[in-house]
């Protein structure tokens, strides 16, 4: 399966300080996918004595579908005193297709100080 996904966020700190962030973030998103067969079969046909396999290919499920889902995420970061970022996220989305995705991630960075 392969394709494209689209969306947008917006979130929540439910805790924020200095060095620490726990935020909650959900959203919509938008997703076209394209997907192979379902399954496949060799044979070998006696019937027309051909030496090599004949390979059939099922399809059951719909190959190109646009989707409609929703996403949530929950994220926590620490900043250490030399403005490095470190975190992990973990969150799952789910679309009109009944397809459910779950994901961790570690987040690694650098926290830019901006004018007041």
């Amino acid at each position: 399966t392969a394709g494209l996904q689209a969306g947008g966020k917006i979130g929540f700190a439910i805790l924020r300080s200095r060095q620490h962030e726990l935020k909650m973030q959900t959203g919509a998103l938008f997703r076209y996918q394209s997907s192979s067969s379902d399954g496949y079969g060799i044979t070998f046909p006696p019937v027309i004595n051909y030496p090599e396999p004949v390979f059939t290919f099922r399809n059951y499920e719909k190959q190109n579908l646009f989707t409609a889902g929703y996403t949530a995420d929950l994220s926590y970061t620490f900043t250490t005193g030399k403005n490095l970022l470190l975190g992990i996220k973990a969150g799952f989305q789910n679309d009109t297709n009944g397809d459910v995705i779950s994901h961790i991630s570690f987040i690694a960075g650098k926290r830019l100080k901006g004018k007041k």
